[in-house]
């Protein structure tokens, strides 16, 4: 979204240059997502009357930002329609059964439930905000949604970004129907030095889980090996932070995985 928007609006401020007025650009985003490489996604486009006649702008010429600008790769696949009003030159642009990676997102599945984000990380909010009216993402899961990021709001499975400086992130169910286990907590119990031993505690999971993964931190790092619930702190460890990942599993219903609080190592007295 923020990748997105800066393409968009970046594209458009360069064609208005200074013509364009500071909140005359209308921007929305609508994605549907059915499986990883089969998303439907609908641009709306708009500058205000005037700004869009100071520069000589029409509704094609938007149209052509949205195509050249935001999908290089996905132009035979373009449909645009003009979306002109009284206010408002605009174009809507379709896509139909495109990647999330077509457009500049990250959208992974893994144990059942979908991850998406921005692929374009470094992406600075606020960039181009003053020249934005209206803004609006809104994407389609098909299944309940799980998490969501910035002042977003969910309605079923339906999440809606309004503000351009939020991040982009949310997780969903991939099966309308599926169960999931309710979210849990993971802790760490035990002394944190090194030579001793720590355990993951796992608790609040509903139903009661038929087993448990684990997998430990270091600095943020998985520890290769270290994925039993206990775990021996060793010299390298010393002035790091520890923490654990704890995956609840039961059958017939989606997996459900936390990450606990970091506890920090103290580098031993010589």
């Amino acid at each position: 979204m923020r990748n997105i928007k800066r393409q968009v609006a970046g594209a458009l401020i360069a064609v208005v240059v200074t013509a364009v007025a500071t909140g005359c650009i209308q921007m929305e985003e609508h994605i549907a997502i059915r499986s990883q490489k089969d998303l439907d996604i609908v641009y709306l486009l708009g500058i205000e009357n005037a700004a869009a006649r100071a520069a000589e702008l029409t509704w094609e010429d938007l149209c052509y930002v949205d195509v050249e600008e935001i999908s290089q790769t996905l132009a035979a696949k373009a449909i645009t329609i003009n979306i002109s009003d009284a206010k408002t030159t605009g174009c809507s642009t379709l896509y139909q059964n495109v990647s999330a990676k077509d457009i500049g997102l990250t959208l992974s599945l893994k144990d059942g439930i979908y991850t998406l984000g921005a692929a374009d990380a470094k992406a600075e909010p606020g960039e181009y905000d003053e020249y934005i009216s209206k803004y609006k993402v809104v994407v389609d899961f098909p299944g309940k949604v799980l998490s969501h990021s910035g002042s977003s709001k969910v309605s079923g499975r339906t999440v809606t970004w309004t503000d351009p400086a939020d991040p982009l992130y949310a997780t969903a169910l991939a099966d309308p129907n599926a169960k999931i286990i309710s979210k849990g907590k993971a802790n760490i119990g035990g002394t944190v030095a090194v030579g001793k031993e720590l355990t993951a505690k796992a608790s609040e999971f509903t139903p009661k889980p038929d087993s448990y993964k684990y997998q430990w931190y270091r600095d943020g790092v998985a520890i290769k090996g270290a994925t039993a619930a206990a775990y021996l702190v060793k010299k390298a460890d010393a002035g790091t932070k520890l923490s654990v990942e704890v995956t609840a599993k039961k059958n017939g219903y989606v997996s459900r995985t936390v990450l606990s609080g970091t506890k920090s190592v103290p580098t031993p007295k010589k």
